[in-house]
């Protein structure tokens, strides 16, 4: 199954007691449409559930990945499948496509490389003192907004939106944002651009294929949006927004660039903010070793 989600009012992917997921809606599509017999339902192992990868709590996916043995009617068809889910699915998630596959095909362990897009809207790249002087005009002072305990209103935040939509990146927030990208190119220690993993760990080692910036997208409310793309094997919990919200800062010249090759020292420990979830799109799994095979 191909599918794609809005992931802003879902706990992450993956089946989580009390958080409403993507997976749980799927599921119970697979029940209502009779792709899942009753006695497997809430039991995915029995039904060799797979997915290409987890995105988190708030993250997007255009081409995520699933792979389960269902039971069909004679004579039903893959687009009669999509269809069928699709009117039963909750309309921020759907099925883009259905194929079948090898029986032991695993959309996990058989996917060779995932490609990631964040979005960055250009007014991240304004500077700090338009900013100061915007928030103290909105909301009278510039320290509104930097705790829970002070969120911004709904109109005050429509406000800033509307100030800041005209903003444009210059070529220099845009050099400058690949230059810091390129760096996480290659094999490198990611300990710090995660939670919970040291760097004598295994794991901490993730091999960037590419990551790189696209041409900017000016959408219909008149907010100029930056299109990230990276390319790698597999990452880690937070890794991509970590990534990017530290390249961020060098393009906004908050911090050096020497700053992105510390950080992937195996012997640094550098603390680092994490993007907004509601920028991050799962964008492709690959699955070339499987499809030449």
């Amino acid at each position: 199954f191909l599918l794609a989600y809005v992931g802003t009012n879902y706990g992450g992917f993956q089946i989580n007691d009390g958080q409403r997921t993507p997976q749980a809606e799927f599921e119970l599509a697979m029940l209502r449409t009779r792709l899942l017999l009753p006695c497997n339902f809430g039991s995915p192992h029995k039904y060799s559930w797979s997915t290409s990868g987890r995105t988190d709590k708030g993250v997007h996916a255009c081409a995520q990945v699933v792979s389960a043995k269902v039971e069909l009617l004679p004579d039903q068809t893959m687009a009669e499948v999509r269809d069928e889910m699709n009117t039963v699915l909750p309309d921020d998630v759907r099925v883009l496509d259905v194929v079948r596959t090898t029986r032991n095909f695993c959309a996990k362990t058989q996917r060779d490389r995932v490609r990631y897009q964040y979005m960055i809207p250009s007014f991240v790249f304004a500077d700090a003192d338009t900013l100061r002087v915007l928030f103290k005009d909105v909301v009278g002072h510039s320290n509104r907004g930097q705790s829970k305990a002070e969120l911004l209103l709904p109109e005050e935040l429509k406000s800033i939106q509307s100030a800041l939509k005209d903003f444009r990146a210059n070529p220099m927030h845009i050099a400058k944002l690949q230059e810091a990208l390129q760096v996480y190119e290659g094999t490198h220690a990611f300990h710090n651009f995660s939670r919970g993993v040291k760097a004598n760990e295994a794991r901490a080692a993730r091999y960037i294929e590419r990551f790189h910036v696209e041409e900017p997208i000016v959408f219909p409310n008149g907010v100029e949006w930056i299109p990230t793309q990276v390319l790698g094997q597999s990452f880690l919990l937070n890794q991509i927004r970590k990534m990017v919200c530290m390249a961020m800062d060098v393009a906004r010249g908050v911090v050096p660039l020497t700053n992105v090759s510390r950080a992937l020292e195996r012997q640094s420990d550098v603390r680092i903010n994490v993007a907004p979830a509601q920028g991050l799109f799962l964008e492709m799994s690959y699955y070339g070793g499987y499809n030449r095979r």
